[in-house]
């Protein structure tokens, strides 16, 4: 009798131990170690757009007419950026001036397309060698994330009016879209690009994580269970024929008119000549199409 009464005081002290050290760490963390408090509140949850590959388009043969390339771009979050940060390695590191960082960064906060309180491009068609090498030191820059988008490239120097262009999204567009779109998304806006928009863009994924008050991820949020993966568009095949576009606009050069050949049996276009044209490539995202503009409007042939 007297060796179950030990073993039950033996019991009983390692229980009180124990309940006491469960205690007494609570009790640290929630009025001692003020620290944990704020690493708790500073822990935010993360949504991020995963933007899917546009659609590739080809002709009647087979060659590639329209693919995608990689864009680099920093987005920021206004009041999430240290006022502190240390601005002369920042712009280092991005080849970018003090002045050019300022004017990034004050937008004109009563357009629709900005908020303090979201994401906005900060900077875009970043070098990739910059990009990577900002994205080690990105822990010291808070309010500022990596994105990665693709836009058009174009592999021939033809079938411009065919194909079309991509542009930004404008602000009526984005309040039809139910949702599909967003400021500084691209849409097509003339051509193939514009007519089989819904079929090339695909569809837009989504990822949630849980981030430091420094912008580092922690870890995935409810395992990935919210999370889904982007779709890509749909591969559109053309009927046109590029080599017969490309021999036709050469006969039409420096002339104006239009050339249209059809396939009498089916009726399918294997060429659709506009003449006077242009590179596709030089109204793509990627090049300075202000300038490109202004040479097509002036252009004497026009």
């Amino acid at each position: 009798m007297s060796k179950l009464l030990k073993r039950y005081n033996q019991i009983v002290i390692i229980v009180f131990l124990a309940s006491s050290l469960l205690i007494g760490k609570a009790i640290v963390l929630q009025f001692v170690d003020l620290g944990y408090d704020k690493r708790v509140e500073k822990a935010t949850l993360r949504k991020t757009i995963l933007y899917p590959s546009r659609g590739l388009i080809y002709d009647r043969t087979g060659k590639l007419l329209v693919n995608n390339e990689p864009v680099y771009e920093l987005k920021a979050v206004y009041n999430d950026i240290d006022k502190n940060m240390d601005t002369a390695k920042f712009c280092g590191l991005l080849g970018i001036t003090k002045e050019e960082f300022k004017k990034q960064l004050n937008k004109n906060w009563r357009d629709y397309r900005y908020s303090k309180n979201s994401p906005f491009v900060f900077l875009s068609k970043i070098d990739p060698q910059k990009y990577y090498k900002f994205v080690e030191h990105l822990y010291e820059f808070p309010g500022f994330y990596p994105d990665l988008k693709s836009i058009r490239n174009y592999p021939f120097s033809n079938a411009a009016h065919v194909l079309g262009y991509m542009g930004e999204v404008s602000k009526k567009a984005i309040q039809n879209s139910d949702g599909e779109y967003s400021p500084g998304d691209y849409i097509g806006i003339t051509g193939i690009e514009a007519s089989y928009e819904k079929e090339l863009r695909g569809k837009k994924g989504v990822k949630f994580d849980i981030r430091d008050n420094l912008g580092r991820s922690l870890e995935s949020y409810k395992n990935g269970s919210f999370d889904l993966l982007a779709e890509a568009g749909y591969k559109l095949i053309s009927t046109i024929d590029i080599d017969l576009q490309a021999y036709g606009e050469e006969l039409m050069k420096n002339k104006r008119g239009a050339v249209v050949a059809i396939e009498p049996s089916t009726g399918e276009i294997l060429s659709l000549i506009s003449s006077p044209s242009y590179n596709p490539d030089e109204l793509s995202v990627k090049s300075d199409r202000g300038k490109a503009f202004a040479r097509l409007l002036n252009d004497s042939i026009n």
